[in-house]
């Protein structure tokens, strides 16, 4: 997706876990009593022969949904939106956070304030720090996106990065920011290693996936246009508009 204690080279594939637990998968099975191994065994084979079919018809197909069952249909609100009145006091805060937002930089489960980009020199987790990735250069009908994805997701996710708005830098979703370490966009979802790389938390990215930064974006947008705002740091409303729409198609 050799020695970590420096900065490492970065695989440019993630591959499968290592085969480090089938030593321990021998012991468990002679540890069995034999009734319940040969059961046990046959079992394992079987998900081992269909998670290679899987594997291999997966790799061509999409991993999206091709029709969108809710078109035509409502959405619906579990929450009430707060008054923007009530946010007004939190408003030099806002601007803060929603600035750093528009410059992609993210503060996660101790990360500090990092940009995160393709080709981003990470600072390490206890003196393990992977090396970058390679950057990337964005054109407009989202050829560079070739180099990521796989076959059967490519025409839509370029035909989706044609709707971002020129100039726009993508987000590296893949990259745990704190070590450098970086999944691949290509490994089957059964292969995503974790817990397989000294200082790489796996969590990371997961975590900047929630998009818990879009509704402080969405506060942004909301009180920049407000009078009682003028002047407290915000930028014009579209550019958080903007951001917003950019980073979820970006996603």
């Amino acid at each position: 997706m050799t020695a970590v204690t420096a900065e490492t080279r970065r695989p440019d594939t993630a591959t499968s876990p290592p085969a480090a637990g089938l030593p321990a998968l021998v012991l468990r099975a002679r540890a069995l009593p034999r009734r319940a191994l040969v059961p046990r065994a046959l079992r394992y084979v079987r998900r081992r022969v269909v998670a290679a079919v899987e594997r291999r018809r997966d790799r061509g197909a999409r991993t999206y949904l091709a029709a969108d069952p809710g078109a035509g249909g409502e959405l619906h609100a579990y929450f009430a939106a707060p008054e923007v009145e009530a946010l007004l006091p939190h408003a030099e805060q806002v601007a803060a956070l929603a600035g750093h937002y528009l410059e992609h930089r993210f503060d996660l489960l101790g990360s500090g304030w990092v940009r995160v980009r393709h080709g981003a020199a990470c600072r390490g987790v206890a003196g393990h720090r992977y090396g970058p990735g390679a950057a990337v250069v964005p054109d407009a009908e989202g050829r560079w996106l070739q180099e990521l994805l796989p076959a059967g997701n490519l025409p839509e996710s370029q035909r989706i990065w044609r709707l971002v708005d020129g100039g726009y830098l993508p987000v590296d979703w893949q990259l745990d920011f704190k070590s450098g370490f970086r999944w691949s966009e290509r490994t089957w979802s059964a292969d995503v290693p974790y817990g397989h790389l000294p200082g790489v938390d796996v969590k990371v990215p997961w975590e900047l996936a929630r998009m818990q930064h879009l509704p402080q974006l969405a506060t942004a947008y909301a009180l920049a246009g407000r009078a009682g705002a003028a002047g407290r740091g915000f930028r014009p409303p579209e550019e958080y508009a903007r951001e917003f729409r950019n980073q979820v198609l970006d996603f």
